[in-house]
């Protein structure tokens, strides 16, 4: 699901059981939680490093909240599942995830980079494109009544 928030937009991405163990089990996924220069930061928040840097990067295990827009240059990420014909062609061992079809990187279920792009661009350095993370803002959930809320500051 995707929702505006302010200037942007925000993607709800509801994991499954099988999604969260994977990501769980596979701790050698690092998480890079610098901040490109490009992002507005005084227009998008962004949530605590506590939340940034955990092992899912969320709230709730099932619930993945980010900012829609890569942390490469701000190009629209899009959900690729793990059978997706896309999929198979950027990786064959696509697991699901994102992918920023901009710059060709994709990312897992907690918005980790996990595959590179195959031609990089030559006037940014290679960390740009390949190791940041997807942004995720501040938020809360609130099981009770089986909602999220964005917070603006």
């Amino acid at each position: 699901m995707e929702v505006s928030f302010g200037t942007e937009k925000v993607g709800i991405y509801r994991r499954s059981t099988l999604e969260v163990n994977g990501l769980s089990s596979n701790p050698a996924l690092g998480v890079d939680d610098e901040i490109p220069g490009w992002w507005p930061r005084n227009k998008t928040p962004l949530a605590a490093k506590e939340v940034a840097t955990s092992t899912l990067r969320s709230l709730s295990d099932d619930l993945f909240v980010f900012w829609l827009p890569s942390s490469v240059y701000g190009c629209y990420v899009k959900h690729l599942p793990k059978n997706s014909s896309i999929g198979k062609i950027i990786s064959k061992s696509w697991a699901g995830g994102f992918f920023d079809p901009c710059n060709g990187v994709g990312y897992d279920y907690a918005g980790r980079s996990v595959v590179q792009p195959k031609v990089m661009d030559e006037t940014a350095p290679p960390k740009t494109l390949t190791s940041l993370s997807l942004m995720i803002p501040p938020y809360q959930v609130i099981k009770s009544i089986e909602s999220i809320v964005l917070k603006c500051s």
